[in-house]
């Protein structure tokens, strides 16, 4: 992910592998690829961060019904994300709730996956 912030808002683009799988002994999963745009807004000097992004998902590995390379949408929705600042260009972000839809097949049988995410990431600006 990377982007440009002014102030307190700021926009991105991000490009992302997802792995679908579920907590069974099946070890069967659904590799995807996102790519899209985003919109972040910083709150509380810079402490909390609302982001919400979307764009395109293609399917890259095949399902019993569908084929690799079928492109649908995704939509990612971080509602509260902690910040806490290490040094002057870096700081640690915890989203303790991240919604993930995804939709790589939009077509025939849809494919369709709400993820519901804890997430912690690192941010450094080179400005």
């Amino acid at each position: 992910m990377f982007g440009y912030r002014h102030k307190s808002q700021g926009i991105f683009a991000i490009i992302e592998e997802d792995r679908i799988s579920d907590f069974t002994l099946d070890d069967t999963h659904i590799d995807l690829l996102n790519i899209g745009f985003g919109y972040e807004a910083l709150l509380f000097l810079g402490r909390i961060r609302f982001s919400i992004s979307a764009g395109m998902s293609v399917l890259l590995s095949p399902t019993d019904i569908d084929e690799p390379g079928e492109k649908g949408w995704f939509v990612d929705v971080r509602p509260t994300s902690l910040r806490w600042p290490i040094t002057d260009k870096s700081v640690i972000e915890f989203t303790p709730l991240t919604l993930d839809i995804v939709a790589p097949v939009t077509t025939g049988i849809p494919l369709l996956a709400f993820h519901y995410l804890s997430v912690l990431s690192l941010e450094y600006s080179f400005q």
